[in-house]
């Protein structure tokens, strides 16, 4: 369950609930798994479903004008095709967004041109109904318990964590890769504990079951937060 009342979350508070990182978020985003969002003002925006034509040329041709938006929202969504940008670069631009109640707006700094918003990584947010979606996705899952009926151990001692870093690329670069895990295996969130056979030591690492990191992976990780 959410934790709190908010309508929305900055990314870091969204993924602390659900234990794991904001660019995992992204991601989910990015695929179409999720959506995430900006904040804006209500004097920033402009409603692209209603417009008004008027002659304002001595020769009789037309304009359209958007008329401005006059609701006062504070939240909508970025199309993940302008999230795709801040995943390779920490920044995107949008130009539209969609309300929570499903209509287009369009950010401009006047009727007559075109806006190009950036928004970095920070400040995206998750509305309250997308992380009660994946909260209760990855509920429901644990409620199965961490290792599903049917599967079983792989191995007896399991692997080292330099070997799990090995067999399971799940980010392109080397030192990202090495990033992502040394912080996963340290402190193993919900959905990886089942996969320990043993916490190891000082000097000695844990050891891990190959087959359960792998469904590990694929279990809320299918939703890409572990790709």
């Amino acid at each position: 369950m959410v934790s709190d009342k908010r309508t929305y979350y900055r990314l870091s508070d969204a993924a602390k609930q659900l234990e794991c990182s904001p660019d995992d978020l992204l991601h989910l985003a990015v695929i179409g798994q999720t959506r995430l969002g900006i904040l804006f003002v209500a004097e920033d925006v402009f409603d692209p479903i209603h417009v008004i034509e008027t002659i304002t040329q001595e020769d009789g041709r037309t304009r359209r004008d958007l008329v401005e938006f006059s609701d006062h929202q504070s939240f909508a969504y970025v199309h993940g095709d302008d999230l795709a940008a801040a995943e390779r670069t920490g920044q995107c631009t949008y130009s539209w967004a969609t309300l929570p109640d499903g209509r287009q707006v369009y950010f401009g700094p006047s009727h007559h041109a075109a806006g190009i918003n950036h928004a970095t990584v920070a400040q995206l947010f998750m509305h309250r109904t997308e992380l009660t979606a994946l909260m209760e996705q990855r509920d429901s899952e644990e409620s199965n318990d961490v290792v599903p009926n049917g599967v079983k151990s792989s191995v007896g001692i399991g692997i080292d964590r330099n070997t799990v870093m090995d067999v399971f690329r799940v980010k392109p670069k080397e030192s990202d890769n090495r990033k992502y895990w040394h912080r996963k295996l340290d402190r193993p969130p919900k959905w990886l504990r089942g996969a320990r056979v043993s916490s190891g030591g000082k000097g000695v690492s844990g050891r891990w079951d190959p087959l359960l990191v792998a469904h590990a992976l694929l279990g809320w990780g299918s939703r890409a937060c572990r790709h």
